[in-house]
């Protein structure tokens, strides 16, 4: 079987958790089944990333084509079909919502993160509404699919809600975590707080509520507590960042607030090894993996209960109200001070992480195109 592969998503820099997730399971359907043939296709016109794999049986289609430029031919013209560009295909696979034409019989599996955009529209900039609204024709790929892949029954839920869809064309896909090590071996030489500190890992944007995650360390430590735990917070920069870096230039505790920006795969184990908590408040989530990864290195997790982080975490998190900053600053408390609760979530952490696995995601995938191409042949 053939599988073509939209992998602009994985040119993003930095690369984003959608891109991520889409890496991941592109690498692990590899090699999975070496009998797997996958064409990935990509964009190399001037500043985008290469994409290059090891896998013998990845082979990646590159235009040149301006991103923009294909976008508008698209939207305005219908063409070029993107199957095309690819040879002949089974399947057309979306690891996530772009501008996409195909030919009219080609089989297509499209995935949705979530519908945060249509749902908190707020947390977005002008120019994402616009691009999402006037471009990016979602209902028209929903209808296009012939199978829909999510990370969660939330949002399944959301989808069949705004959209009508049906369950029985909605397969629910919980994606991996790496899984890691409290004691790991990853290089230190990036700089990090040689005291212990509480993390935040994510796109530092509005909807991950970053500044909720401020104020309740300031709200602790005005209460004499935590004072030997310094803040955290690495990502790449997203809407509503200029708020975040205002708020920890003026906080009161701003030389215990660090902020690290985009981090490498490396800086990232070494952040999460290292790391006393993790905190998560975020005030929608369709999966949510860093708090699963965090997990993983042996880090207790507060974390909010909205969106799907309530589903996919359970009882492994400390979950609060991410509106409620005194609630999420006495759960950082908590779990900073009271040892027998760190060791009750840190095991339950373990459990929680280890049911999610990129192998087992990569087989339900692989099953979902085989029904595909099965059923329409």
């Amino acid at each position: 079987m053939v599988i073509g592969v939209d992998g602009r998503c994985l040119q993003d820099v930095p690369r984003t958790g959608v891109g991520e997730s889409a890496l991941r399971l592109i690498q692990t359907l590899a090699r999975l089944d070496s009998r797997l043939n996958l064409a990935v296709l990509a964009n190399a016109y001037r500043d985008e990333v290469p994409l290059r794999f090891s896998e013998k049986n990845i082979q990646v289609m590159q235009t040149r084509i301006p991103n923009k430029l294909l976008n508008a031919s698209i939207k305005f013209f219908h063409a070029p079909a993107l199957d095309s560009l690819l040879g002949d295909i089974d399947l057309f696979f979306a690891p996530n919502w772009n501008v996409i034409q195909l030919s009219p019989k080609q089989k297509f599996v499209l995935t949705i993160h979530d519908l945060s955009i249509f749902l908190y529209p707020e947390f977005y900039s002008p120019y994402s509404r616009m691009w999402h609204k006037k471009l990016l024709d979602i209902k028209g790929l929903i209808n296009r699919a012939d199978h829909l892949i999510v990370p969660s029954t939330t949002t399944a839920q959301d989808v069949q809600k705004l959209f009508s869809v049906p369950n029985e064309k909605i397969s629910v896909i919980p994606w991996g975590a790496d899984h890691g090590t409290k004691h790991g071996t990853w290089s230190m030489n990036h700089k990090t707080p040689d005291r212990k500190y509480i993390l935040f890992l994510a796109t530092l944007e509005a909807r991950k509520n970053v500044m909720g995650v401020i104020a309740a360390y300031e709200h602790m430590r005005e209460r004499g507590i935590g004072l030997d735990a310094d803040l955290v917070l690495a990502g790449p920069h997203g809407y509503g960042y200029a708020d975040i870096e205002r708020a920890v230039q003026r906080s009161p505790h701003r030389l215990n607030i660090h902020i690290k920006g985009a981090v490498t795969d490396e800086q990232k184990q070494a952040l999460y090894s290292r790391a006393s908590l993790f905190v998560y408040p975020s005030f929608y989530e369709g999966f949510g993996l860093p708090p699963l990864e965090a997990m993983s290195y042996g880090v207790p997790v507060v974390a909010s209960g909205a969106g799907s982080l309530g589903e996919i975490l359970g009882n492994s998190a400390l979950l609060v109200q991410p509106y409620q900053v005194s609630e999420i600053s006495v759960a950082m408390e908590a779990l900073l001070g009271d040892q027998r609760l760190r060791d009750l979530y840190i095991q339950r952490g373990f459990l929680a992480a280890k049911k999610y696995r990129w192998e087992d995601a990569a087989k339900q995938l692989l099953g979902v195109f085989e029904r595909v191409v099965d059923k329409l042949n």
